[in-house]
């Protein structure tokens, strides 16, 4: 982040959140460990330092942890039925100020930024994203990292993340591949999407 002036707090959207730790990285490479104050009601987090900090650019790391909601309201699960038995995915609705729930941000319309996420998933399962999957690699815990590409400049409302049982339908129209995901099993649904993408392009 880059501070435009001297500052002795700096202060964002966190909701629901648990800090562990919290440190700021100057470019020399000087560290500084602030306290943190958390206000439910107004749903902001406050970095309080030890005097002014200078203006500059810096790399601001967040430890923390949040819960997974029942209804859509930032990361949220969704269970539902199959002729095996019943399922749950996991999904995200930021819009229009529920990203707060699950990562500490600016999180209003008007703040734009890029951004670059990982998801550790179970090997059985499909993580899906705004952007394409850069990569992916095995841990030593039995689940897959997943690396998605870095997101153009855009609010964080728009970022958007879900897990689960689903399979992915292409087709190629030019140049373009389009994509639809669905329910593993169902790749049949995905054919009025695929053909109304097509004939847009």
């Amino acid at each position: 982040l880059t501070l435009k002036s001297p500052a002795r707090q700096i202060k964002f959207n966190a909701a629901g959140l648990v800090f562990e730790t919290v440190k700021l990285t100057g470019a020399s490479g000087g560290v500084l460990n602030p306290r943190w104050e958390m206000d439910p009601e107004q749903e902001t987090a406050t970095l309080n330092f030890n005097g002014n900090i200078k203006a500059g650019r810096y790399v601001l790391e967040i430890a923390y942890s949040g819960g997974i909601a029942s209804t859509a309201a930032g990361l949220f699960h969704l269970d539902y039925p199959t002729p095996s038995g019943a399922k749950s995915a996991l999904f995200t609705q930021f819009e229009n100020s529920d990203a707060r729930r699950v990562f500490p941000s600016w999180d209003e319309p008007a703040r734009k930024a890029t951004f670059t996420l990982a998801v550790d998933t179970p090997t059985d399962l499909m993580a899906v994203s705004n952007m394409p999957q850069e990569g992916s690699e095995s841990l030593p815990t039995g689940l897959t990292r997943v690396h998605f590409k870095t997101s153009p400049l855009m609010s964080p409302y728009l970022l958007f993340v879900g897990v689960g049982d689903f399979e992915r339908v292409t087709r190629q129209v030019g140049s373009t591949e389009i994509g639809v995901v669905v329910r593993k099993g169902e790749a049949a649904r995905a054919k009025y999407a695929l053909d109304a993408a097509a004939a847009v392009l």
